[in-house]
């Protein structure tokens, strides 16, 4: 795996949420409220990033007729700049994170393909972990243990 290769890992569940909906920054050059935990991960609402319907981005590049849904990936950080200066955390792709379970992960942040339900902060979404889609990628994060 890539992360591995990277000596870093997939985040767990709890880590993903924690940095897309909560800020930990002191000082936040976006006016996010220190130890706030918000609805989105841009905010109290989805409104600037990359989702079907109901986000209200204006993408740059016009897929729509190249697909039968939605505008498809934008390029990494034209979206709304997040919680804790995080890009793409809301909608573009979903994301892996691991959870304690050898069959599914868990998928974070919703993707193009849906709309803003699946990015707020209280949805869960599994997946079988041999699954691909070209809606869903990945982070790594540098483990601390």
């Amino acid at each position: 795996m890539f992360c591995k290769w990277k000596n870093k890992t997939l985040p767990s569940e709890e880590e993903w949420v924690y940095a897309a909906y909560t800020e930990i920054r002191k000082i936040s050059s976006s006016n996010f409220i220190y130890g706030k935990t918000y609805e989105y991960p841009v905010g109290n609402t989805p409104e600037g990033v990359n989702c079907l319907k109901d986000c209200k981005f204006k993408n740059h590049i016009n897929y729509t007729k190249l697909l039968s849904r939605g505008n498809g990936h934008s390029e990494v950080g034209v979206t709304k700049k997040g919680i804790n200066g995080l890009y793409d955390m809301g909608a573009n792709v979903w994301e892996w994170a691991n959870i304690k379970n050898k069959i599914i992960k868990a998928t974070k942040g919703g993707s193009w393909w849906y709309g803003k339900e699946q990015m707020h902060l209280n949805h869960q979404a599994r997946k079988d972990k041999n699954m691909s889609a070209v809606y869903i990628g990945f982070r790594c994060v540098k483990d601390l243990n």
